[in-house]
């Protein structure tokens, strides 16, 4: 949710930077020989990005990709979070909940 910049980015569609690039690409040279039947990700296009970017590096080439909105798994998630998570979160993530 939170980038270098310490920006909120968890809601809002921005794509992967040259480092998110970098790292989607070394995973999936580090997951290349692993079996992939299908890929789950949200409807965030950062997220597709890295799915397509790391699949690339994959010996199987063509795999479904099923993509979610993540605010349908937004107020389930937030009930994970325990007391001690929240009193040392940072505020913006206790006003996100």
């Amino acid at each position: 949710m939170w980038n270098e910049k310490n920006l909120f980015t968890g809601c809002v569609d921005v794509p992967l930077t040259p480092k998110g690039v970098d790292e989607a690409i070394e995973a999936g040279k580090r997951i290349c020989n692993i079996p992939i039947d299908v890929i789950f990700t949200s409807a965030m296009i950062r997220s597709q990005m890295t799915a397509m970017l790391a699949m690339m590096q994959h010996r199987r080439k063509k795999v479904p990709i099923i993509t979610h909105k993540e605010s349908e798994q937004a107020q389930s998630w937030s009930k994970i979070y325990s007391e001690d998570t929240k009193e040392q979160s940072i505020p913006v993530i206790t006003a996100w909940q």
